[in-house]
């Protein structure tokens, strides 16, 4: 597994950036990695059936929280395969990604939670056709995954081919709402999660865990990070597969647009 090369700068807030050989800034190093470890599929009840669009949806990219308790230990390193940028989309692009969602929840109830346990008073839909909306969102997705498939390419395989994006998937949180530690799915999506934040802030924590099962590895590392609105985080790598992530502290309502990519054929 290797590391996108990058040179340690300093803004002129004094903040440490890195540049990366593909061009775009990041806080953190972004990896990538041709690996894709399933979580087990122990669990301690069976799946309930389920005839509901929306449920079916989020039973295809969340799995179970974990189980293990961590005590609360936190580390400055972020973890390899995690990368944010700070007002990555400006705000005309984001009223207008925000006036998007809202017209396709617009008929969609506040779900007080899921039979999986992951999140917590939420509304959620697919930008099937994205391509289609408003031209400022449009531009606004396409520049974002252009970002996406930059920060995880490995710059000594430039001839590999390029990523394929799911349909954007919208999570709108109440004030209230949350969503407790997780590892993606990889039975429907790859290798990547990305998440670009919309109207009130929040926190992302990442919490080692064990990527055969999801469980949080006790006193392991944990590493928070500020989601802001306007930003785009990746989890790529280790990051991915390697640590439950979870966003809480949540300042208001939160609409996040998640892109993730296709599942490897």
């Amino acid at each position: 597994m290797m590391s996108i090369s990058s040179n340690d700068q300093t803004d002129q807030n004094g903040m440490a950036t890195r540049r990366y050989s593909c061009g775009s800034e990041c806080l953190s190093t972004c990896v990538t990695s041709s690996v894709c470890v399933r979580r087990s599929q122990r669990s301690r009840t069976a799946t309930p059936p389920t005839t509901d669009a929306g449920a079916a949806m989020r039973s295809r990219f969340f799995c179970r929280s974990p189980t293990t308790q961590k005590k609360n230990f936190h580390a400055t390193k972020p973890p390899d395969g995690l990368g944010i940028f700070p007002e990555f989309v400006t705000p005309a692009e984001h009223d207008a990604l925000v006036a998007v969602a809202d017209a396709r929840l617009r008929r969609r109830r506040y779900e007080p939670d899921h039979w999986d346990a992951v999140i917590r008073k939420y509304r959620e839909a697919e930008l099937a056709d994205w391509a289609d909306a408003d031209a400022t969102a449009a531009a606004a997705l396409r520049r974002a995954r252009d970002a996406v498939e930059r920060a995880v390419r490995r710059p000594d395989n430039d001839d590999a081919p390029p990523l394929r994006f799911l349909p954007p998937h919208v999570i709108d949180l109440r004030e209230d709402g949350r969503i407790d530690p997780h590892i993606d799915s990889v039975k429907f999506s790859g290798g990547l999660v990305a998440g670009l934040s919309l109207l009130a802030s929040a926190t992302m924590r990442l919490d080692a865990a064990r990527p055969e099962t999801g469980d949080l590895v006790e006193d392991g590392h944990r590493y928070e990070l500020h989601l802001a609105p306007r930003s785009l985080y990746v989890l790529s790598g280790p990051a991915r597969f390697a640590y439950a992530h979870s966003v809480f502290d949540i300042s208001g309502r939160r609409i996040s647009i998640i892109l993730r990519d296709a599942k490897s054929s």
